[in-house]
């Protein structure tokens, strides 16, 4: 019942109904599921404790306990008695291997076996469980795990041990709630309509941290060094955690069990070892981090979640699509793809078309976050029913002047939008915005629309003559303008910088307007109309406006496209996420 809870992703409501449902779908033998395993490994540990009790009884310490039996027996004392002690707690096997080393495959074998659904395929005994993970992912696949299992062998206090000069505070549900209401009572209807308690704490993680600081660790995280080093001169640290060898039993996850395809097996994602599933390292982390960000950008003006999270199994099959990441094309397909999905999957209720798969050992190896951020987006929106960009020459288009449409290819320009064919020699016109909109919808605008709507800036910093102000903004349809308000208490030199996040789409245009509704210069581009990406890569820093006098000035900013006869590209694609910043300076120059 145990294993079951901690796997089931929230299906049962607790542990009476855990138990309800095993007895009346398999009866008395669905609790002893996988028991065999647990046996051996359990003879194991104890023929070896009773090994070395043996001995150990007659003396006060390990080392005098050894020292004896070198000086009366020699080396060979040390293994007197060892294989008849094994034979007779482990019938017709024998121990070659630490414990933890020997029994971790039967304890692999023990969890597959206690959290298959029956009637899958992973709904089998322990010989063929081992079989199956071999065939998934090689020999190393029977050990994974081992080093966090053993790291959980650690004493429960090590974060304290180690941050003896802290202070540890318990959050439950009452405290949490208490702090929701007193702090966030906006976020609360949100945080009170989750069902369960473990959705709830993820959001209390946040409010917890914004309001106290310090440094937020689930009860189950260990240890292994003080904080303060990896904490000093820092604002803000997050951790990558790694994911575990069976989090995500048979679903094909981020991190988890090899995904067969038509009797072929796709391996779970790890960097540059494809045969090798969840043996991820720090390089390893940050590459699914920065795929993440990009496909995150690419989706950023639809109302909809980029996440690595696994959808819990009850969700709506309708509402969510999902992407495979690993392995190769020509193991799984026969062929060389970076990636394959159908067309269309999303709102249909079934996994039949699911998942998208993409395949890192044709992309460079997985190293190229880009690569696998490109096929990402690009499958997924084959699950949106969009088509290939081409041009009367090529199914896929590859771009020019630094941009290139994501159902094209986009592996070799610096920037890829969605497109409706509004470039050079197109052959496709889809709708691409307005198709995945059509499924899923767009996020709303977050600032104002207008110049009597405009948004304040938030002033940051400030002193006698000058201050800093700054904000942040979506842009979600082609042709959105925001619109930013700035009160400047006299005559002076404002200074703008717009900048997009990492791996932006968005190309950014803004301009400055003065009290009575004028423009005061040019609109500031980020591109360059000479044939490069201008400035500082899609924004641009420092741009100056002079301001002749008090008031409350109006700074717009919208997306921008390339304007150039022979390859241009349109405004149309230039969506995504920006942070704004105005620095003003009081006095004109001279």
């Amino acid at each position: 019942m145990k294993v079951r809870l901690q796997a089931s992703d929230g299906v049962y409501e607790g542990m009476a109904d855990c138990f309800s449902h095993i007895w009346r779908t398999e009866g008395v033998r669905g609790f002893f599921r996988g028991l065999s395993s647990p046996l051996i490994g359990g003879a194991a540990e104890t023929g070896v404790n009773y090994l070395v009790y043996s001995r150990m009884a007659q003396f006060d310490s390990p080392l005098r306990c050894l020292a004896n039996l070198i000086e009366t027996e020699g080396l060979r004392g040390l293994t007197r008695g060892f294989l008849p002690t094994l034979a007779r707690e482990i019938p017709g096997n024998a121990l070659f291997f630490t414990m933890w080393a020997t029994v971790l495959p039967l304890d692999v074998a023990k969890t597959r076996i206690q959290t298959a659904q029956p009637g899958t395929p992973w709904d089998t005994g322990v010989l063929r469980q081992l079989a199956m993970l071999r065939k998934e992912g090689g020999r190393r696949s029977l050990w994974a795990g081992l080093a966090p299992t053993v790291a959980r062998a650690f004493p429960a206090n090590a974060c304290q041990t180690h941050n003896s000069d802290w202070q540890e505070v318990v959050w439950d549900a009452a405290a949490v709630l208490q702090l929701a209401q007193q702090h966030f009572p906006w976020m609360l209807p949100v945080y009170l309509a989750y069902p369960k308690l473990v959705q709830r704490s993820d959001i209390a993680r946040y409010m917890i941290l914004y309001t106290h600081g310090g440094v937020y660790l689930d009860a189950d995280v260990e240890c292994y060094a003080p904080l303060a080093a990896s904490l000093a001169g820092k604002d803000l640290v997050l951790n990558c955690e790694y994911p575990e060898a069976q989090r995500h039993i048979g679903r094909g996850a981020v991190c988890g069990r090899s995904v067969e395809v038509g009797g072929r097996i796709a391996h779970a994602y790890e960097l540059g070892a494809w045969f090798t599933p969840c043996l991820w390292n720090d390089e390893t982390c940050q590459r699914v981090i920065a795929t993440w960000r990009q496909v995150a950008e690419d989706y950023a003006p639809f109302d909809i979640d980029v996440t690595t999270i696994p959808v819990p199994n009850t969700y709506d099959k309708r509402r969510y699509t999902r992407v495979a990441i690993g392995g190769s094309s020509s193991g799984v397909l026969g062929i060389d793809a970076g990636g394959i999905a159908y067309a269309p999957a999303w709102g249909i209720n079934s996994l039949t078309y699911q998942p998208a798969f993409i395949f890192p050992a044709n992309l460079g190896g997985g190293s190229n976050s880009k690569y696998l951020a490109e096929a990402i987006s690009h499958e997924v929106g084959h699950n949106f029913n969009l088509g290939h960009d081409g041009t009367s020459s090529t199914g896929y288009y590859t771009g020019a002047n630094g941009w290139a449409p994501l159902m094209g290819v986009g592996y070799y320009q610096p920037l890829t939008q969605w497109s409706k064919g509004d470039y050079a020699d197109a052959n496709n016109f889809q709708d691409d915005l307005g198709t995945i909109a059509g499924y899923i919808g767009y996020i709303p605008q977050n600032n104002g629309n207008s110049m009597a709507t405009a948004t304040p800036l938030s002033v940051t910093s400030s002193t006698a003559t000058t201050f800093t102000a700054r904000g942040n903004g979506v842009i979600s349809q082609s042709g959105q303008l925001d619109y930013f308000s700035v009160n400047v208490p006299s005559s002076g030199v404002l200074s703008l910088s717009v900048t997009g996040v990492a791996y932006t789409d968005l190309p950014v245009q803004a301009a400055v307007y003065d009290p009575n509704g004028n423009q005061i210069g040019t609109p500031i581009n980020t591109i360059d109309y000479s044939g490069t990406l201008g400035l500082t890569g899609l924004g641009f820093s420092g741009q100056s406006r002079a301001l002749p006098r008090p008031g409350i000035y109006v700074v717009t900013v919208t997306g921008v496209g390339y304007q150039d006869a022979a390859n241009y590209w349109s405004s149309y694609g230039s969506l995504g996420q920006y942070d704004i910043t105005a620095s003003f300076v009081a006095g004109l120059p001279r």
